[in-house]
């Protein structure tokens, strides 16, 4: 099936989603333990909005695939 997971260890993010190059969204859930997570239905990269108004996108998420990132910093998406 594949997952994505989003680590936010410091509770920085305001949202997550998966968004396609067409524009298309999947948002993603909060689950505990700081973290956001999906099934991916589509292809694309992943976006965080944060909780002071910047987003950072990065990765690659795809049905099938396993995905892993975390936000450091001021909102810097990190993948793995």
């Amino acid at each position: 099936m594949g997952s994505v997971l989003v680590a936010d260890p410091d509770g920085q993010i305001a949202s997550a989603a998966i968004v396609a190059g067409n524009g298309a969204r999947q948002q993603m859930h909060r689950i505990p333990g700081g973290m956001f997570a999906a099934v991916p239905r589509i292809e694309g990269e992943i976006e965080v909005s944060c909780r002071d108004g910047s987003t950072a996108r990065g990765g690659y998420v795809t049905p099938h695939m396993d995905a892993r990132a975390k936000v450091t910093g001021p909102c810097r998406l990190v993948t793995r």
